[in-house]
Formats: C-alpha cells, sequence, structure tokens
C-alpha cells in the first residue's frame, strides 16, 4: 500500500528563478520558463508526473528539441498565472 501512495506525497510542481521545477519520485525536471512554447489541456493517460487525467501539457525547448511532460496542478489558473507572472508571456 505504501508503494501506490508514495507518488502522492512526492510529486510538487515549484516555479523559482525563472525555472520550472517538477519533481515525482526519483524523477525531476528542470525547465526553464523561457523555453516553454506551448500549455494546453489534456486528459492522455500515458505515464508522467501528473497524479489526475486533468492535465497540463507542457511544450519546451530542451537540447535544441522539442520536448513535453504532462503535469496536473490541483489550481491549474493559479499555476498558469504564477508562470505567466514569471515570463511576462501569456500561457
Amino acid at each position: 500500500i505504501l508503494v501506490i501512495w508514495l507518488p502522492v506525497f512526492n510529486t510538487y510542481y515549484v516555479v523559482e528563478n525563472n525555472t520550472l521545477i517538477i519533481k515525482s519520485l526519483v524523477f525531476r525536471w528542470k525547465i526553464n520558463i523561457n523555453d516553454i512554447t506551448q500549455i494546453e489541456p489534456t486528459h492522455n493517460p500515458l505515464s508522467s508526473p501528473a497524479l489526475s487525467l486533468d492535465r497540463l501539457k507542457i511544450y519546451y525547448m530542451k537540447d535544441g528539441r522539442m520536448a513535453t511532460v504532462m503535469i496536473s496542478p490541483k489550481d491549474k489558473e493559479s499555476f498558469l498565472n504564477t508562470l505567466n507572472n514569471s515570463s511576462g508571456t501569456k500561457f
């Protein structure tokens, strides 16, 4: 039972110093907010650091190539406002 609940207690998203930090268990993403090109809602069930199917798919540039990650912040509107305020861009 503990294994099932570990992702719930160890998945979070933080915006600091113009960087989006995504942590889930042993995985960690650090995405410069200026590298984010698009954010869209999705219900894609693929594995990701998202705890629900009500997700945001983030498109960003990594090493000159497009990459994506899906997350599920509890308050998507507040999360997007935080990103917008940090970057000066409207997602």
